[in-house]
């Protein structure tokens, strides 16, 4: 299934996520993904494992065309500094153009984030990015960019902590508003994965004899939201991935959403809204 970004690019809704996986194992667990079809691969320049993610595409039988490849740029610190990041996250991929870019964090301060945004807009323009986007941003910052008169273009995905705990709510209806595409990252929660061992959760996938795992992703497809679920385990990455034959009712789905408690396993945008 892919989702229509508002600039036309078509994204793959789910896809593999690789925050703290390194080495031989991210290697390896990026050519799992992608041998159980997964064609999009989510990483960041702060993961030092752009390289081995950028061997795991060379050596797939998967052509490069048909692999979506989003990385990310931080610190925030301006205009040069994210046009010299990004080619250094092409070269370690060893790809051409990159599909998503994004911002990875609004920190940095008002300025530094709008002229980083500028630096966005020229690698978009030049096609070294299909698209681009930001990550962990409010209201308040995505508000920066519109509001700014020398930038023309909106974000195209905002990528945030998204899970039964903190649903983003508000922030979502924003997004919709401007059209811009909600991206989950840590669907299970933070180490350790504790969304997977919520009681309700393990009950509604007894019942439905699939993992935990599996239904907290088919619920999250079902709010129109991409996901990229972290694993290593070649198991639990084919695992993940079949969830179309699974049926999350309205009423279940009514209770998960009441779930929300704004809660952040991960760090909180609030604390940089006006740095």
């Amino acid at each position: 299934e892919k989702i229509k970004l508002s600039n036309g690019v078509h994204m793959p809704a789910f896809g593999i996520g690789t925050y703290l996986n390194t080495g031989k194992e991210c290697y390896e667990a990026v050519l799992s993904a992608l041998e159980a079809g997964y064609r999009l691969i989510d990483t960041a320049s702060m993961y030092q494992n752009e390289e081995q993610i950028g061997k795991a595409i060379a050596d797939s039988s998967v052509e490069r065309e048909d692999i979506f490849v989003s990385s990310k740029y931080y610190p925030t610190r301006g205009y040069e500094d994210a046009l010299n990041s990004f080619e250094r996250t092409r070269s370690k991929l060893g790809v051409e153009y990159v599909d998503l870019y994004l911002i990875h964090w609004p920190g940095g301060g008002k300025q530094a984030r709008l002229e980083t945004w500028k630096a966005f807009e020229k690698l978009y323009r030049e096609g070294k990015v299909k698209a681009i986007g930001v990550s962990n941003y409010l209201e308040s910052h995505l508000d920066e960019i519109q509001n700014e008169d020398t930038l023309t273009l909106m974000p195209m995905v905002n990528q945030c902590e998204f899970h039964l705990r903190n649903q983003y709510i508000e922030l979502r209806a924003y997004c919709k508003f401007r059209g811009i595409q909600f991206m989950s990252y840590m669907p299970f929660g933070g180490g350790g994965a504790p969304i997977l061992e919520n009681q309700r959760v393990v009950e509604v996938a007894q019942q439905l004899g699939k993992t935990p795992a599996q239904v907290i992703l088919k619920w999250i497809r079902n709010q129109g939201i991409i996901c990229i679920p972290k694993s290593t385990s070649k198991l639990r990455i084919a695992e993940n991935a079949k969830i179309e034959d699974l049926v999350i009712s309205d009423e279940l789905n009514r209770e998960f959403c009441a779930m929300n408690e704004n809660y952040h396993y991960d760090w909180d945008p609030n604390d940089v809204s006006n740095l």
